[in-house]
């Protein structure tokens, strides 16, 4: 008789472990299913709802805001002789205001020393009320002081001359010119508002401070 062959009981115990086999694998397939499954539902919720809490790198919520803010005017460099000669007029438009002009004492007007040249002043409209938000140029230019391009400051940012007032520093002491230095008034968009008012400067520690009042006709 031949030893090779199985008994019955052994064939029975080979079954045996052959179906305990089969079912783990049977589970471990299952459970890789259900868990492609998941995975997939997982991604396509991301997809459809970036903002959900499952999604480990969410969208930001609160984008940031940006402000648009009037660009610098680019002007042409003019050598001090060009500067000092005065221009021509721009002729205004729109509704033109006009300039009266006075002489302060900064240590009086504005409690400050002798020691600085300065132009200020207010803009108000036919009803006198104040203008804040305006444009206002200083360009031209007095001994020890050159504007290769205008300086330009906004209404209501130098109270001390009132609710729309402004203000320029030249930054030297008093000094004498005639006609050299001069200051217009301009709209939000840059079109001119006033014409181009030519100052006088005193080497007079009462009359540093030039005072020039906008009024709308």
């Amino acid at each position: 008789m031949n030893n090779n062959l199985n008994s019955p009981g052994q064939s029975k115990t080979r079954r045996g472990k052959n179906s305990g086999s089969d079912a783990i694998w049977n589970v471990l397939t299952i459970v890789m299913l259900l868990g492609s499954a998941c995975l997939v539902l997982y991604f396509v919720n991301i997809i459809q709802h970036p903002a959900s809490p499952l999604n480990p790198l969410p969208p930001p919520t609160d984008l940031p805001t940006f402000t648009l803010e009037p660009s610098a005017t680019v002007y042409t460099l003019a050598t001090a002789t060009s500067i000092l000669t005065p221009t021509k007029t721009v002729k205004p438009t729109g509704v033109p205001f006009t300039a009266t002009i006075s002489y302060l004492d900064s240590s009086v007007f504005l409690g400050k020393s002798c020691d600085s040249l300065l132009v200020g002043g207010q803009v108000q409209d036919a009803g006198n009320n104040p203008v804040v938000g305006m444009i206002v140029k200083l360009g031209g230019g007095v001994p020890g002081k050159i504007y290769n391009a205008p300086d330009v400051k906004l209404t209501g940012i130098a109270p001390a001359y009132g609710p729309s007032g402004f203000e320029f520093n030249l930054g030297i002491a008093p000094v004498a010119s005639n006609n050299t230095l001069w200051i217009q008034l301009y709209d939000q968009v840059g079109s001119p508002l006033s014409s181009q008012v030519f100052l006088q400067t005193f080497k007079d520690c009462k009359k540093n401070v030039i005072d020039v009042r906008f009024q709308q006709k």
